[in-house]
């Protein structure tokens, strides 16, 4: 019997995105920041990409980009 054990496609991981740096006096940058730096303490990793995430979608609607998209 044949039966084929190997993938059609490749599949590429893109490499992990820096982390969300706070932007200046925003509060809510700030709160972020604080608590991604106290799960990182107790090393739950999961809540660190948890606050990742929310920092950027922060930061995108808060803080758009002021430079102009790319072609």
């Amino acid at each position: 019997m044949d039966q084929k054990t190997t993938a059609d496609d490749v599949y590429r991981l893109a490499l992990p995105q820096p982390e969300p740096t706070p932007v200046g006096d925003c509060h809510d940058c700030a709160r972020l920041d604080r608590a991604r730096t106290a799960v990182r303490i107790t090393r739950d990793m999961s809540a660190v990409s948890d606050c990742n995430v929310l920092m950027r979608r922060h930061q995108a609607a808060d803080h758009p980009d002021p430079s102009p998209p790319r072609p």
